[in-house]
């Protein structure tokens, strides 16, 4: 008999700790593979521990400013579900996978690069 909490084996709830900050998981690459990485936009003051995101789920992570962090998830098919249950959170402005941009050209203007 297997009892189950939040529908995972209790061994597998007490080996993963509750993320409260990114010094738990490694720091994300800037030159990682993006195709597992989810964007997280917070409300006002939210902030990766109030996802409820454990250490099982997530592999590495990086602030990028007060409001924006990116996330990437230890089980690549697990990425599209992690991001509808983010955007449920209250904390949650906005989420959603990490994607590349892609410009078919940049403007003329010699002052972007100073932006």
């Amino acid at each position: 008999m297997v009892i189950a909490f939040s529908g995972l084996p209790i061994g597998v709830v007490a080996a993963s700790q509750g993320l409260q900050s990114y010094s738990q998981i490694r720091n994300l690459e800037d030159d990682a593979n993006i195709d597992d990485e989810i964007v997280i936009i917070y409300q006002n003051d939210g902030s990766v521990k109030d996802q409820g995101l454990t250490t099982n789920q997530i592999e590495a992570g990086k602030k990028l400013n007060d409001q924006v962090d990116i996330i990437k998830v230890k089980d690549g098919d697990q990425v599209d579900a992690l991001v509808l249950e983010l955007l449920k959170n209250r904390h949650v402005l906005a989420a959603q996978k990490n994607t590349y941009m892609k410009f078919p050209a940049l403007p003329n203007d010699p002052k972007l690069a100073q932006a």
